[in-house]
This record gives structure tokens, C-alpha cells and sequence, in this order.
């Protein structure tokens, strides 16, 4: 980079990242089951668990001061349970294929940041994802598909902890 009147640019990395700990833990079990109502049409349910564990240790030191960087650094744990269950309507013919289904999806997060500051929080989230699926079958070659659905994100640690 070039300034005017300038012979010499240096540039200090003024963080050091010391120290990294991140570890991550998940495990989910479903189950779905599905009822003939007569050759064409099909009910469906399913449910699900996830559980899901997020911790991180981070330490940060500001070389100029020697001093620990409380703006970066930071030690958290994250605890995400998710319980969802679908039920659907399935419709089965030669060319065609047609699917209406609605879930209910519960989302229960607890987070714990232990620095720069205590912080503690519990949230409940309920969705209710609709999806409709519809394709026929025209030739061997062509053929036409419409799919609608819905999912949900949640925050992430980084996205949340600007609200700290």
C-alpha cells in the first residue's frame, strides 16, 4: 500500500489468539410410520429428537498491554433440544404425485456465556413448516415439479453474542 510521504508501513497484529478450546456434541434418534389408506393415497407421521451440545473457550491477549483481550475472548456453552413431528397426506397415481404435509418443529435453547460477563439464557421456539410437493410425469423426458416448503435457521454463537 502506498501513502504519500510515507517511507516505511508496518502493521501490528495487535491480537493474539492464545488459547482455543471448541467442542461439539449431537446425537438424534426418529421414527416415521406410514398407513395405506387405499392404492392411491398414503398417510404419513414421523417424529424426531436432536440434542445438540456447542462449547468454546477462547482466549485472547492484546500484545501491546499483555492483558487479556475481554472483547474477544470468551467461554460459552450452548445446549439445543429439538423435538419435531410431521404428518402428511401422500397421493400416488401412474403420472402423478402429490404430497400436503404439516410438522411442528419445538426448539428449546439454553445459553451460557461465562466471560467477559455472566450471561444466562433459556428460549423456546415453535414452528409449524408447511411443504406441498406436486410432480406428473408428461413423457419418458419431461416432466413438471412444484415444491414449497419452509425451515428455520436459528442464531449462531457469533450472531447472538453481539446482543451481549
Amino acid at each position: 500500500m502506498y501513502h504519500e510521504n510515507v517511507l516505511f508501513q508496518k502493521e501490528i497484529n495487535i491480537n493474539l489468539k492464545k488459547e482455543n478450546d471448541y467442542n461439539k456434541k449431537e446425537w438424534s434418534s426418529s421414527l416415521g410410520l406410514s398407513k395405506a389408506l387405499n392404492p392411491l393415497w398414503k398417510l404419513m407421521v414421523g417424529g424426531a429428537y436432536t440434542f445438540q451440545k456447542e462449547q468454546g473457550d477462547y482466549l485472547f491477549f492484546d500484545l501491546l498491554t499483555n492483558r487479556i483481550d475481554s472483547t474477544n475472548t470468551r467461554n460459552y456453552a450452548i445446549t439445543y433440544k429439538r423435538t419435531s413431528g410431521s404428518m402428511s397426506l401422500n397421493y400416488f397415481a401412474s403420472k402423478s404425485h402429490f404430497y400436503i404435509g404439516v410438522g411442528v418443529q419445538n426448539i428449546q435453547r439454553e445459553h451460557l456465556e461465562v466471560f467477559p460477563r455472566a450471561y444466562e439464557e433459556v428460549e423456546d421456539f415453535c414452528f409449524f413448516p408447511p411443504n406441498v410437493n406436486y410432480s406428473n410425469k408428461f413423457s419418458p423426458t419431461s416432466n413438471l415439479t412444484f415444491k414449497y416448503s419452509v425451515t428455520q435457521k436459528l442464531p449462531t454463537v457469533e450472531e447472538t453474542r453481539a446482543a451481549i
